[in-house]
């Protein structure tokens, strides 16, 4: 096992078998698979349009959630080459499975926008991008610390389960920013022992977690500074809460840590009172800081890229060896119709016929191959294999992105054309030996 593979296995190791991301992943494969939409429909709505009440939905959500972070986590690690790339393992096919989804979709672009699982989405329907630089490996070993503090001591906590627009015991996060306003109060409440603390004192704390959270990433960006697009995807791991905090309560926020800073406290010891001070001057300008937004720009400019990206696949297909000509017809309308709906362009649809296959699938020996050239973007690709992962007719698939090149366009609606393969035909050595071995 090489240093990337390891590095892979650590990683899903903490942020999928190690978190309720693995539920998840194996709830929303069964529901996709089964093409169950109204119950996907259902669990990934919009809560502010119809609440999430029900113990059972919260749960399932937390675990999406969990699950979201995994996938930020991966993209953070892919966009560096700190772990090999993974679209072809069986991880990697049931996460752009769940991704492409268009309910998961919704709830992690519209309900709960995160960028990086977008970004991942992308990756793994082929669009890579991976930067270089020095001490790149580093400064992701100390965001891996950093997070694992953030899991630790903020995931699930009070404080951010009232950020996230839920009501505990009557307490809102409004409710602790009012606080912030009295300061003799927040104080007093900061001061109570671990072992009497109610729920209000509990998320103080919490909130002053948060703020040394937020010290020590302000730390790391500045750190990565000299590359603009990682320093991006470190902040967009957390953007969710940032913007929540940026969009909402930005004001009252400012507001409460400007009374703060104008507390005459009943104190006299001048070291005490200076710290205080610089302490909650900080906090105000790194909260102001990372709630900008600014930091999102490089990331946001890398999407709206992707997600325009054209780039030319070509897929072999393997159906049963049987099958009747209007069978093989209505999969060849599939896949056309999926090019058409997602504006792509269709170059080439070749039969090379029945041929024998490397070893047996699903009990054939034999299989009808097909050839398919065509462009678009990203999500494209990520359908067309989806449906052919649903056909029982297909027995297996391989895509291969290519380069770009002239190729005469054919007809939305072609004929097959039985053809045989040899060393003049136009496709890509790996299409050769798709053609020719087992895949």
């Amino acid at each position: 096992m090489n240093l990337q593979q390891a590095n892979f296995e650590d990683l899903i190791t903490t942020y999928y078998y190690g978190t309720s991301a693995y539920e998840a992943a194996g709830h929303l494969v069964g529901l996709i698979t089964r093409e169950q939409s109204q119950p996907l429909a259902t669990l990934l709505r919009d809560y502010r349009k119809r609440a999430v009440n029900m113990p059972s939905e919260i749960k399932f959500r937390e675990a999406v959630d969990d699950l979201m972070i995994c996938c930020s986590a991966m993209e953070l690690a892919s966009l560096i080459g700190f772990i090999p790339i993974f679209q072809q393992t069986d991880f990697g096919s049931k996460i752009l499975l769940i991704l492409e989804n268009k309910y998961v979709r919704l709830y992690y672009e519209e309900f709960y926008p995160t960028k990086l699982p977008q970004l991942l989405r992308c990756r793994l329907a082929g669009a890579h991008h991976v930067i270089n630089g020095t001490e790149l490996y580093s400064n992701f070993m100390a965001f891996l610390a950093l997070d694992r503090r953030f899991m630790e001591k903020l995931n699930n906590c009070y404080l951010l389960r009232m950020l996230d627009s839920f009501t505990i015991k009557e307490y809102r996060f409004s409710d602790v920013v009012n606080l912030l306003s009295t300061p003799n109060k927040f104080i007093e409440l900061l001061l109570v022992a671990p072992d009497k603390r109610d729920v209000m004192s509990q998320t103080l704390n919490e909130f002053s977690s948060l703020m040394q959270f937020c010290f020590d990433l302000r730390k790391l960006l500045i750190l990565t500074e000299s590359q603009p697009l990682f320093q991006s995807a470190i902040w967009n791991h957390y953007s969710y809460w940032f913007q929540i905090i940026g969009k909402e309560l930005s004001e009252q926020l400012g507001e409460a840590l400007q009374q703060f800073i104008k507390w005459k406290p009943v104190i006299n010891n001048k070291d005490t009172i200076n710290t205080i001070y610089c302490y909650v001057t900080k906090a105000k300008a790194v909260l102001s800081e990372l709630t900008s937004n600014n930091y999102s720009i490089p990331v946001d400019d890398l999407l709206d890229e992707l997600n325009y990206e054209v780039l030319d696949f070509e897929i072999i297909y393997i159906l049963k060896p049987a099958l009747g000509e209007d069978v093989i017809k209505e999969v060849t309308d599939k896949v056309l119709g999926i090019i058409l709906t997602y504006k792509g362009e269709c170059f080439r649809l070749d039969d090379w016929g029945v041929r024998q296959l490397a070893y047996p699938i699903k009990k054939y020996a034999k299989g009808r191959y097909c050839y398919l050239r065509f462009n678009g973007r990203p999500d494209l690709i990520g359908e067309m294999e989806r449906c052919l992962k649903l056909d029982e007719n297909v027995l297996r698939y391989q895509r291969n992105i290519i380069t770009k090149e002239s190729v005469a366009k054919i007809p939305s609606f072609v004929e097959f054309d039985t053809i045989e393969v040899d060393e003049d035909e136009e496709v890509s050595e790996d299409t050769k030996k798709m053609a020719t071995k087992e895949f």
